[in-house]
């Protein structure tokens, strides 16, 4: 997987975060989100490293990659929509959990 992120115009950026946003009521712990190409997945959680901020973890078929970190679900969706994460995907960690390159990476992480 490359580094290179593919920035979204703000304007789209804001119109698919807050259709993101207004699917969930507000609430996207667990919504889990691709890139169009579908080679890019995260999903959002609670920071378990602070409690009052939520998280956008980022993984690929080899394992997990990186996190993002923001004070609420509004700011972090804005962010990770701005890195090209557009695509709703329901279940792609859970399938791309069952590859076994992707357990070697997350357990040698």
């Amino acid at each position: 997987m490359t580094s290179e992120v593919v920035r979204i115009k703000s304007g789209d950026a804001f119109r698919i975060a807050f259709s993101i946003l207004n699917d969930r009521e507000g609430n996207l712990e667990g919504v889990e989100l691709s890139t169009p190409d579908n080679r890019k997945h995260g999903f959002f959680l609670k920071d378990a490293h602070c409690p009052s901020k939520v998280r956008f973890s980022t993984f690929d078929e080899l394992g997990m990659h990186k996190h993002y970190s923001a004070d609420n679900y509004t700011d972090l969706v804005l962010e990770v929509v701005s890195y090209g994460f557009t695509v709703p995907n329901p279940g792609i960690l859970n399938f791309l959990s069952s590859n076994p390159l992707f357990f070697q990476s997350v357990k040698s992480a």
